[in-house]
Parts: structure tokens; sequence; C-alpha cells
């Protein structure tokens, strides 16, 4: 059995993590951490990935390649984060783990989307009313 897709959640409005975290839950996917601010989830991701490299207080211990496991396979991030936004976000996340597929979320139109917002990290663009069971499965590719 294919493990399932283990999703990171940045978006500071607890009623939409919520409903993010019941759809992803219920097409079968898994939440791996949820946060209301960029920068909670990039101290927290930043040790993630330390420790999944293998690396302690700046030592490798016993890793020799650069595989990541136990990370995130999505992060889906609110644009209009307060602090760091979703696209600055996505950049810093994106360097740390460049597999990692990054979708930016917002009710705002994509019409406000900068131009700049789907280079160097954010792969895709999901309008929050689009977030619904059958465009969770399409994300997780369930």
């Amino acid at each position: 059995m294919i493990a399932p897709l283990s999703v990171l959640v940045v978006d500071d409005d607890p009623s939409i993590v919520a409903l993010i975290r019941a759809l992803i839950e219920d097409v079968g996917g898994d939440v791996w951490a949820t946060f209301a601010s960029g920068e909670d989830a990039l101290a927290a991701f930043g040790e993630a990935a330390a420790a999944a490299a293998g690396f302690t207080g700046g030592v490798a211990v016993g890793r020799s390649d650069a595989v990541l496991t136990g990370l995130p396979d999505i992060a889906l991030l609110d644009l209009n984060l307060p602090g760091i936004d979703g696209i600055e976000l996505a950049r810093r996340l994106h360097a740390l783990v460049p597999t990692m597929r990054m979708v930016l979320v917002s009710s705002d139109d994509r019409g406000d989307l900068p131009s700049d917002a789907l280079i160097g990290g954010a792969d895709e663009f999901v309008a929050k009313e689009e977030l619904g069971p059958e465009r969770i499965r399409q994300l997780l590719g369930a």
C-alpha cells in the first residue's frame, strides 16, 4: 500500500485550517502540520528538514545523501499571511526542499497575484472557494 501524501498547511484563519484538514483527511491524505504564520512554519520545518537530513548541532549524523524523509509532499500556503507572506514562504521552503510541491491559496482573485508569485517556489495557485473534495483529490493525486 502506498503511503498517503503528507501536507503542510499554513493559514492564519483557524476555520480555513480546520476545513482544509478535514478535506485532506476525508480524501485519504495526511496533514503533516498546520501553522498560523510563515515564521512558525519555517522554524518547525527547518528543524524537521535538518533532522531528516541527519544533521544535529551542525554535524552530519550517518547520512551521506541529501534525501529528506518524513517531510511533507505538498505545502498549501495562504497567499496573504501576516509577516512572511505565502510567496516568500514558498520561496524559502522551496530552497530547503526543492521537490516539495508548493500551492498558494487565497480568497483573493488570481488577477491580484503578483506576476512573480509562481517563480522561485510556488507551483500553483488555487482559490480557497475551489478547495472542495474534488480539488483536494486533484492536488493529492488521489
